[in-house]
């Protein structure tokens, strides 16, 4: 313990020497220069720079060489890639290690991750207020503000796929990694359009506060938050889940009962049947894609009984939230929710 002190001790005093030194260093850089400005504003009839004036230029520059350490390069938009200028809108694409800057104009310009240097320009729409990236398909999204429209990206291409009309003036995008939807909030339309991230068809458009501005996603509770700047308000969305819970048909033909339901490693599904009957038990998750098929078979009347140890069909474990168990039973179609922690 006595050792660690003790070097714990000579890294403080170390410290300290240095700092000292810069500041007598500094003094003196300082004194000198001070002297020397004296004697030139004097010999030249000029009006004599202030010790403060002085001290102020001195200690911008020693800022500057501080700061240097920390700034690895500037990369200067406006040149024969043109098209970007007043850039305020980055996104990072994880899978080819790019960055995508936005910003006024026309153009979409793409940054090399590893060597800093640009790679490329795609023209987009007018004023490119907010970007992102959808990591499932591999596609990034341009939100046009003056053109009211969303052009999508292809992430590996750095080409564009298609162009979605939305509200009046987008201004914000946020991407739900749930249901691998994007969401794009009009700052005049006073909605959020939802794209589909596979097809990019609009799916809906929702009407929300004054000036919706920004966005952003809640994964674990599929809910987006949209805040409504003129509005003074937040308007929580919640997705629209791609299967609908209830009960359509003779309800008579089936009784069923889960349990534990939420669920931490399995579930018990019990039901019984009044009769012979194709049955078919299929998990979906929320954005209702099956996930996982537990029964596809015929039947005789009576209990019946089968586990699910909350993984997919490739024996993969789902990640935790809110699914649900369709059962179909000649036609007869049941939907209850499982949570899976």
């Amino acid at each position: 313990m006595g050792i660690v002190e003790s070097s714990a001790e000579n890294q403080r005093s170390t410290g300290l020497n240095f700092y000292s030194s810069v500041l007598l260093e500094t003094n003196l850089v300082l004194s000198l220069l001070y002297k020397w400005l004296r004697v030139v504003n004097t010999n030249m009839g000029g009006k004599m720079i202030d010790r403060v004036n002085l001290s102020v230029i001195i200690l911008s520059g020693l800022f500057s060489i501080a700061t240097a350490q920390w700034l690895e390069t500037t990369i200067y938009i406006p040149d024969s890639l043109c098209g970007v200028i007043e850039p305020c809108a980055f996104t990072y694409n994880s899978t080819n290690n790019k960055i995508y800057v936005g910003g006024g104009g026309s153009r979409v310009i793409v940054i090399d991750g590893a060597t800093n240097q640009k790679i490329a320009a795609i023209p987009v729409g007018v004023k490119i207020s907010d970007l992102c990236y959808n990591p499932t398909n591999n596609k990034v999204y341009c939100a046009n503000e003056y053109s009211d429209n969303v052009t999508v990206i292809d992430g590996a291409t750095d080409s564009v796929i298609t162009t979605i009309r939305v509200g009046s003036q987008p201004c914000a995008l946020c991407y739900n990694s749930t249901n691998n939807k994007v969401y794009c909030a009009s700052y005049y339309g006073n909605n959020v359009t939802v794209i589909d991230g596979v097809t990019n068809s609009v799916i809906t458009t929702i009407s929300v506060g004054d000036v919706p501005s920004t966005l952003t996603c809640n994964p674990p509770q599929n809910r987006i938050y949209v805040a409504n700047y003129l509005g003074s308000s937040i308007s929580i969305l919640r997705d629209i889940v791609g299967i609908e819970e209830g009960l359509w048909g003779n309800s008579e033909c089936l009784h069923l009962k889960i349990f534990p339901n939420p669920l931490h490693f399995f579930t018990s599904i019990t039901y019984s049947l009044s009769r012979p009957a194709n049955v078919w038990f299929r998990i979906y998750d929320v954005a209702g894609r099956c996930v996982r098929t537990l029964v596809s078979e015929k039947q005789e009347p009576g209990w019946h009984n089968v586990n699910w140890d909350g993984r997919d069909d490739r024996m993969v474990r789902l990640a935790p939230g809110i699914y649900f168990l369709r059962i179909e039973v000649d036609g007869y179609r049941l939907t209850s929710k499982m949570v899976v922690l």
